[in-house]
């Protein structure tokens, strides 16, 4: 039998190392996310009677906000404020094999609201579109609504091309931008 070599061993090394320093992070999730299964993040469907969303999930002792689903009802995106560091993030639950699972996709850039079809995340004044790899960066609307006086926080889109959103920078008014 061959020894193995030093970079092989200072390799394997390297990956405990790694391995074990996420333990902590790892710790930190919800016994919860693993075990949720089932439409609407597991939870019952919605009903009359306001009850929390997915706790332990997604109503967390963090910030979380602006949920929305794909229309397969396969991926919910939302938005959360890590209250201990004090930074937003757009965090992702997908269903895996039937279970949910979340990850953190990027730093919040506006609040998710996906288009009727799935294919584009409107960010506020910004946006994504669905590629093949994911979403693309996030892109501008463009100068019509890219303007430094209306403060767009949330947008959502028709199918036949109709944008309302929210101007907080002038009196809480919503617009409605034709095609």
């Amino acid at each position: 039998m061959k020894p193995s070599s030093p970079s092989k061993s200072l390799t394997g090394l390297l990956l405990l190392m790694s391995l074990l320093a996420n333990i902590p992070t790892l710790a930190k999730q919800p016994a919860s996310v693993n075990k949720l299964k089932g439409p609407y993040l597991g939870q019952t469907p919605p009903g009359h009677t306001p009850v929390v969303f997915a706790p332990g999930l997604v109503s967390t002792e963090h910030r979380d906000y602006s949920g929305s689903f794909t229309p397969d009802m396969q991926t919910f995106y939302f938005t959360r404020r890590d209250n201990q560091i004090e930074k937003w993030y757009l965090q992702q639950v997908k269903s895996n094999n039937g279970y949910w699972q979340e990850s953190t996709l990027m730093p919040r850039v506006g609040r998710p609201i996906l288009s009727p079809d799935g294919q584009t995340m409107h960010l506020g004044k910004k946006y994504m579109q669905r590629d093949r790899q994911g979403w693309s960066v996030i892109k501008s609307l463009g100068p019509m609504l890219d303007r430094d006086d209306w403060g767009i926080m949330r947008l959502s889109s028709s199918n036949s091309g109709t944008y309302v959103f929210d101007d907080y920078k002038n009196g809480d008014v919503l617009r409605i931008s034709y095609v």
